[in-house]
């Protein structure tokens, strides 16, 4: 494409108008920080921390006060491909690295002290931690579950509301804890052994029936859902456990 001139009589290319309204909706975001990123920056374990508080939430309180100071979120620090002369691609990818490593290093800093003066080790918070926490800082989501323990210890669970969807994941959930039942009582996966799996079928039933009542749960799972679990005898598919880990 053929050079045009600016507004100041600099020669530019055609191509960058092009290239910039064909990825406008991928390429800008608004420089105000998301409503669920603000949420999470609010939030009580972020702003009262304490001994136990996770780096995580200590590098958010770092992040929190950077982004009260600037009003933005940290840069990525990358450049997408763009049409552009090297030089001039080099030059703006090297303003962005930079900007992104003062800001990481500015949050750094900040999070090992508020580490020290919580009365935490030094190496609680890493650099690299905190660089890759600044570069997927829009991206930072907290998941809040129940504890293990708190759920193994439970006398009773409401199921009955979640079994009245016949395809609701709550089957597996039973069937699972029937499943390690199974293998504490019995000291090896059902349907293991192919000329155990029928019996161990009935086995797993009488498991699944016992814990159901355990939870004061009167419903009763289809045989063929448990059946398919004995089926497999524990055999693991690489491509699902690859995912799992």
């Amino acid at each position: 494409d053929s050079p045009i001139p600016d507004e100041n009589g600099l020669k530019i290319l055609e191509e960058n108008f092009e290239e910039a309204i064909h990825f406008v909706n991928t390429c800008i975001h608004p420089q105000t920080v998301p409503s669920n990123i603000q949420a999470l920056l609010n939030d009580d374990s972020c702003i009262n921390l304490t001994q136990n508080s996770s780096p995580f939430w200590i590098m958010c309180a770092a992040l929190r006060e950077l982004v009260q100071a600037n009003g933005t979120l940290p840069v990525k620090g990358s450049l997408p491909d763009m049409a552009a002369d090297t030089n001039s691609y080099i030059t703006l990818q090297q303003l962005y690295h930079k900007q992104a490593q003062s800001q990481a290093e500015a949050v750094y800093r900040r999070a090992s002290q508020i580490a020290r003066n919580l009365g935490l080790p030094q190496d609680v918070i890493t650099e690299n931690e905190v660089k890759l926490f600044c570069k997927h800082a829009s991206e930072l989501h907290v998941v809040r579950g129940s504890c293990i323990a708190d759920e193994y210890e439970r006398t009773s669970l409401d199921l009955s509301s979640y079994l009245e969807d016949p395809d609701s994941l709550m089957f597996y959930y039973i069937i699972l804890r029937g499943l390690e039942r199974f293998i504490s009582e019995f000291n090896t996966y059902p349907g293991q052994f192919d000329d155990q799996v029928e019996p161990d079928v009935l086995k797993l039933k009488g498991i699944i029936s016992k814990l159901l009542s355990e939870w004061s749960c009167s419903h009763v799972l289809r045989d063929e859902r448990v059946h398919e679990v004995c089926r497999y005898g524990g055999a693991e598919l690489h491509s699902v456990s690859a995912i799992l880990g």
